[in-house]
C-alpha cells in the first residue's frame, strides 16, 4: 500500500490519480508525479509528492499513519 498527499509541491493544487496512465497529475500548471513513488515526471514541480504512511490492520481496516516529509 502507498498514500501520497494530494496537494501538489508546486503551489498546493489538487492532485488527481490518472489509473490509465499509472501516475498523479496537477492540473493547475501541468505537473506530473509517478504513482509508485511520488517523483516528479513533468511540469514545475521541484520536490516528489508528501508520502503518507499506512497500516492495514488485522481486521482488514486500513489507517494512514503521520505523514512524512518527502
Amino acid at each position: 500500500l502507498r498514500a501520497f498527499s494530494q496537494k501538489c509541491t508546486h503551489l498546493g493544487c489538487v492532485v488527481y490519480f490518472e489509473a490509465a496512465r499509472d501516475r498523479m497529475i496537477c492540473p493547475c500548471h501541468d505537473g506530473v508525479f509517478a504513482a509508485r513513488d511520488g517523483v516528479v515526471l513533468a511540469g514545475p514541480p521541484q520536490r516528489p509528492l508528501a508520502r503518507i504512511a499506512v497500516e492495514e490492520r488485522a481486521d482488514g481496516v486500513i489507517w494512514t499513519l503521520e505523514q512524512e516529509v518527502a
